[in-house]
């Protein structure tokens, strides 16, 4: 399992694991937990994160760029 820091405007929001990842499945119309290879959005205390390396959006929603 990984760690990662989810750091905005130099400031570290917390850590989160692998697990954190998560992506929209069209099939299911829902959120489904999936590797960091996969992952469109970081779910973290309630809210999503995004970073610029993750995997292009299915489904747009609001989230922070971190």
């Amino acid at each position: 399992m990984k760690y990662y820091k989810l750091v905005l405007d130099n400031q570290i929001i917390g850590a989160i694991s692998s697990r954190n990842f998560i992506r929209f499945s069209p099939r299911t119309n829902s959120y489904l937990r999936c590797d960091e290879n996969l992952g469109e959005y970081i779910s973290y205390e309630g809210q999503l994160y995004r970073a610029t390396w993750m995997c292009p959006i299915v489904m747009q929603e609001e989230y922070t760029e971190v």
